[in-house]
């Protein structure tokens, strides 16, 4: 294959570009979406930026919650809310959105470029294309993504290192795990992409004198790690930040267990493309014992298994598979001899050989982009927010009403929106926020939960915190949080004086009457018209939960009109009308 290096014709190169804009695109594609703040964890990242030297607690304890003020915890990924607070003074979050997609760009453009290193320019396009798609799983602006490109940068130095002069490329890896340890907590990944190649040198013959300055390097990348504001505790808090984890979160649920609860396409793609891996592997052992290769590739062994056992015990880990597995496919995939297959060749050229894959790349890719943007539109399968720059339409027209008419805490709100909260109701403190670690085990095994579960705990702490508002996403799918928000729909102590797509806010009746009746369905109707088919289906959902069959029937019957031949939404009508009449049983 290395015939395929040589000097490209103009077709060629024009293919070459075509490629590059393929995948350019389908990464634009699934990163460039609308924020919805009301399930992730960004507001809370922009308070920490907003607030970092002016209340350096929250560094190290609880900040703002007022159910567990002062617990201790370590915040791992404060510089990244920095860095997003600072673009969000430039540019709001729109210029959040650019800049997310800019990481994704970069990051995948630098593992494309160690593939095609390692291989060559159709190898490397053909396993970006094939790793590429899972990184919808978690396309959100995240911390995390600045571990994606510092991944990308660790991976590039480490493989380009020699016993010559190219070692001077680690001298950055110092400064990047400075910055990366005050960023988010995979810097622990990255140590150990350096132990692994550490541990290759050994095997390979380790001699001091010629590889002392990877050793130096690499010890200082490890002090470097100290240099954040909990010094040994932030070193080790990749080791520890599960000890105190109290409450379960899907994201950190393990594939098989997923699998059985929702139909999420990234594992049935994931399953293939680990598939396809092992098999490069079986390739790689193939010729290692055939043509007796000089030296095995023990690092990008231990690489493979520990980010496939990764995958394999928390969905969150999969995009982090799909991007650093991309070089060593690519270099398996390499190892296939193509030119001993005459006969497919059919004796064409290599020159020719490379322009038709690279068109058969070039159209898969468009065929894909077609899909995704339909998916995108209707089932949500890999997109699940609609494209766009900054927030969801009208995601902040809850907090806009909470303020608008003087409500006050304290505030009982649900585990997905407390992020939300911190963000859109400054100095106001919540119940609860989306960081677990920085709550007791017990509060969420003996309060949280129970409190929602069950009427007496409800009762009991309701008296003990003097709730004056009811502040949750209705987008909360576990059975608590349903049967929490059906009760209290139904309860003649609370109104319902505000809901929309994302969010409900419930007031004691005593206080101030709710909507009527007509009023929610009047609503309803409003919100439903002209909008996504995944907000439509969570107004259904809402009807559904405050007893409303009719409209929630309604809304379905509109969408099975609008989108005749989607399974998901055939799949809610069967159980709603078939399965069961019964409003706790639906949508479970």
């Amino acid at each position: 294959m290395k015939s395929l290096l040589g000097t490209d014709n103009k077709i060629t190169l024009i293919l070459k570009i075509l490629t590059y804009l393929s995948l350019a695109s389908l990464v634009g594609l699934i990163f460039w979406r609308v924020s919805d703040l009301s399930t992730l964890d960004l507001g809370r990242h922009l308070q920490n930026g907003a607030l970092v030297f002016k209340n350096p607690s929250l560094l190290f304890s609880n900040f703002y919650s007022y159910t567990n003020p002062g617990f201790p915890f370590v915040n791992h990924h404060w510089l990244a809310g920095l860095i997003y607070y600072g673009l969000y003074l430039l540019g709001g979050f729109k210029i959040l959105t650019v800049f997310n997609v800019s990481l994704a760009l970069a990051t995948v453009l630098i593992f494309f470029w160690i593939s095609q290193k390692r291989s060559h320019f159709f190898i490397a396009a053909l396993s970006t294309l094939l790793t590429l798609i899972i990184l919808s799983e978690r396309a959100d602006i995240r911390p995390e993504m600045f571990s994606y490109l510092f991944l990308a940068l660790t991976f590039y130095f480490l493989d380009n290192y020699r016993t010559d002069w190219s070692w001077r490329r680690l001298i950055w890896l110092p400064l990047l795990f400075l910055v990366w340890v005050n960023t988010h907590i995979y810097f622990a990944i990255g140590l150990a992409l350096v132990a692994f190649k550490f541990l290759e040198l050994i095997i390979h013959k380790f001699n001091f004198k010629d590889n002392k300055k990877f050793f130096y390097l690499s010890g200082l990348s490890i002090v470097a790690c100290l240099f954040n504001p909990n010094f040994i505790k932030g070193l080790l808090y990749p080791l520890l930040i599960f000890k105190n984890y109290g409450y379960e979160v899907a994201e950190n649920k393990s594939i098989l267990f997923i699998q059985n609860l929702t139909l999420d396409h990234n594992i049935i793609w994931f399953k293939i493309l680990f598939l396809i891996f092992c098999l490069s592997w079986f390739i790689y052992f193939w010729r290692f014992k055939k043509d007796r290769l000089k030296k095995f590739r023990f690092s990008d062994l231990m690489l493979s298994i520990f980010v496939s056992c990764l995958a394999w015990r928390a969905i969150r880990y999969l995009p982090l598979f799909s991007l650093l597995i991309t070089p060593i496919l690519a270099q398996n995939l390499s190892l296939i001899k193509f030119n001993k297959f005459k006969k497919i060749n059919f004796g064409l050229s290599s020159g020719r050989l490379l322009s038709l894959g690279l068109s058969g790349l070039v159209i898969v890719s468009g065929i894909l982009i077609i899909y995704l943007v339909k998916d995108s539109k209707i089932n949500h399968y890999f997109l699940r927010q609609d494209f766009g720059l900054g927030l969801s339409s009208g995601v902040l027209d809850s907090a806009n009403f909470f303020a608008a008419h003087n409500l006050s805490g304290p505030i009982f709100n649900d585990y997905d929106l407390g992020s939300f909260l911190i963000f859109a109701l400054p100095g106001g403190k919540v119940f609860v926020d989306n960081s677990p670690e920085a709550y007791p085990r017990e509060f969420f095994t003996d309060v949280y939960v129970p409190l929602q579960d069950n009427d007496a705990k409800w009762r009991e702490y309701k008296e003990k915190y003097k709730f004056q508002t009811i502040y949750l996403s209705h987008q909360d799918n576990t059975p608590w949080a349903r049967k929490f928000l059906r009760a209290r729909l139904a309860d003649p102590d609370w109104s319902l004086v505000y809901f929309d797509y994302y969010t409900v806010i419930l007031v004691p009746s005593a206080k101030q009457a709710g909507l009527s009746r007509e009023e929610i369905r009047s609503r309803l109707e409003f919100l439903s018209r002209s909008v996504s088919a995944r907000q439509k289906l969570v107004l259904a959902n809402l009807a559904e939960l405050d007893g409303d069959i009719m409209s929630a029937r309604q809304i379905y019957n509109d969408l099975l009109i609008e989108y005749p031949n989607s399974p998901r939404l055939l799949a809610l009508l069967y159980f709603n009308y078939v399965v069961s009449d019964s409003v706790g049983d639906k949508l479970m």
